[in-house]
């Protein structure tokens, strides 16, 4: 089975595969996501066993699949934009301040969300430290 949405996990998308009544048989494993395709290939590139941590924005299937593979995450939930004293009605937030020292993130992750994102997005301040930036959104 292959989705194109993000904002659930391979285990959610089995478990109601089952309840539409699909073969028990058809587990998570049987399942590709653009969740469980980050995680993977955060893991591959060995993020966990750097230390480094995602900035994720993106839906519970993101922090379900990043969960899995044991990669710290941080900043789940919709971008909370207004709460950052950078904001001031710029086009591009500049002066990002994150829940962790920058130097100890690893990639961004913005995945779809269902309230949509804000257009102020993160741009050079966390740049510096090269993570790796990732996108799950398919539109």
């Amino acid at each position: 089975m292959l989705t194109n949405n993000a904002t659930k996990s391979r285990a959610v998308y089995a478990s109601k595969l089952h309840r539409l009544g699909y073969s028990p048989l058809l587990s998570a494993q049987h399942i590709v996501n653009p969740s469980a395709v980050t995680a993977d290939l955060l893991q591959r590139a060995g993020l966990a066993e750097s230390g480094k941590k995602v900035y994720l924005m993106g839906e519970k299937g993101l922090r379900d699949e990043l969960d899995r593979l044991d990669i710290e995450h941080f900043g789940a939930g919709p971008d909370p934009v207004e709460a950052q004293p950078a904001a001031k009605s710029q086009a591009f937030l500049y002066d990002l301040e994150l829940d962790v020292p920058k130097d100890e993130v690893g990639a961004v992750v913005i995945g779809y969300e269902k309230v949509g994102l804000s257009l102020y997005y993160p741009t050079t301040s966390i740049t510096h430290s090269s993570p790796t930036h990732y996108s799950t959104s398919t539109t």
